[in-house]
């Protein structure tokens, strides 16, 4: 696609979770002997410009609320020399025992760094498209199926996936649906582009995420298999939205659930474009309604 991917921006957001531990009294949070170290429940992540290739970046953020165990913390991307925000990210993020897994409540130190001036989400912070507040209630393996979702992903989690504390990497939530969604939406985009290539103007078709909300509830463990199940819930003039979710293969319990909302653009102009009407109609043929 040409620009950083949805995975290495919410990698990077994690980034500075580990220097916002520091700030916290926690030097050690992410390290193999920590006791206690913070961790991802759910995060909603928007995007708003496209990052190339070369482009230098910082983020900036700060804490919006705490709770007793957890914290709610918003970083944006900008870029440097421009200074136009490129993304933001949204995360509610707990303590937790390394050792058990289990939530914790702040220790004293913390508490005592934590006691300062909170911010409030920016405008141009805000979810637009999707709802990042209503609670998203638990379905299992026989649920997906049986509702019509699509199996685009399967693959076991390796050394390779996992932190220094044998967890599974936060930006693997939703790197693992990148990969897979091809298989779920390629027919489609050659769709798109024949149509195009018919009226005589042949565009390169692609999209790109504009937000995601995810919830985590269990993380995977190394050996575990996870297997990615996604439907097309919406279609719009630009846009079209999915939910993903990666289900444990061994049991059948969720380990995440995403709502995404893409948007189409030209890859050659770096242009929304709005979906070519054949196009839209087989995105259309694709949409299921789910009972809730």
């Amino acid at each position: 696609m040409g620009h950083m991917s949805v995975g290495n921006w919410l990698r990077r957001y994690w980034d500075g979770v580990a220097v916002l531990a520091v700030e916290l009294g926690m030097p050690t949070a992410f390290s193999a002997n920590a006791e206690v170290t913070l961790q991802l429940k759910s995060c909603h992540m928007h995007w708003l410009r496209e990052a190339n290739a070369g482009t230098p970046i910082f983020m900036r953020g700060g804490i919006l609320s705490l709770s007793e165990t957890g914290l709610q913390f918003y970083g944006e991307f900008v870029k440097t020399i421009s200074e136009e925000v490129a993304a933001n990210f949204c995360a509610q993020i707990i303590l937790i025992d390394n050792k058990t897994s289990k939530t914790l409540p702040w220790p004293k130190k913390s508490l005592e760094n934590l006691d300062c001036p909170k911010i409030e989400i920016p405008k141009h912070g805000q979810p637009r498209s999707i709802d990042a507040l209503s609670p998203i209630e638990r379905r299992d393996k026989n649920w997906v199926k049986n509702q019509g979702y699509v199996r685009i992903g399967l693959a076991p989690v390796t050394k390779n996936d996992v932190d220094c504390h044998g967890r599974f990497l936060p930006q693997l939530f939703i790197a693992r649906v990148g990969e897979a969604i091809p298989n779920l939406i390629a027919k489609w985009r050659l769709e798109a582009i024949e149509e195009t290539s018919e009226s005589g103007v042949k565009q390169r078709l692609g999209g790109a995420a504009l937000e995601n909300r995810t919830e985590v509830f269990e993380y995977p463990q190394i050996g575990d298999i996870i297997e990615i199940y996604s439907a097309l819930r919406e279609v719009a003039d630009k846009t079209y939205s999915f939910q993903h979710w990666l289900i444990n293969g061994q049991n059948g319990r969720p380990f995440s659930v995403s709502n995404v909302v893409v948007i189409t653009f030209d890859l050659d102009t770096r242009k929304a474009i709005t979906i070519p009407p054949k196009a839209r109609q087989y995105l259309e043929s694709m949409v299921i309604q789910v009972e809730l």
